[in-house]
């Protein structure tokens, strides 16, 4: 890895306290399977992963290491959690994630995954609207 890369990941890591809340994102592994949202506590800050408490209340063991550029659980498995610090970037993940299944159904021309989320939802909008326009004319 360059220099230049080191310091761009190092300005993307996720800036975590200890006893800080945050929110850990369980998509389970199956597609049909519930998403889970637990609400766990900072306990450990290095370097390069962060642990996190997932309390009593939920039945969560060997689960608390993730990587702190990106907040995703490190384990060898293609099932893992993620970690955010607001519920609202996990809502927000999950409807970028529908728009772009929507897209990909109507338009999978386009390069429509590095969009953001206003633009995707500008863009769902306008076909509803245009689809709209061509049935009643």
């Amino acid at each position: 890895m360059d220099y230049k890369n080191f310091r761009i990941m190092k300005d993307k890591k996720m800036k975590l306290e200890i006893n800080q809340e945050v929110f850990v994102l369980d998509r389970g592994n199956s597609k049909n399977s519930m998403v889970k949202i637990y609400h766990c506590l900072v306990s450990k800050i290095g370097t390069k992963y962060f642990k996190v408490f997932f309390g009593e209340a939920y039945n969560v063991k060997n689960r608390s290491k993730f990587h702190i550029i990106n907040g995703i659980q490190e384990i060898d498995s293609s099932y893992k959690l993620k970690v955010y610090l607001s519920k609202q970037e996990i809502h927000d993940e999950i409807e970028k994630e529908q728009l772009v299944s929507f897209l990909l159904k109507n338009h999978s021309a386009f390069e429509i995954r590095s969009f953001s989320l206003k633009a995707l939802r500008n863009i769902k909008a306008a076909i509803i609207d245009a689809r709209t326009e061509n049935l009643t004319a």
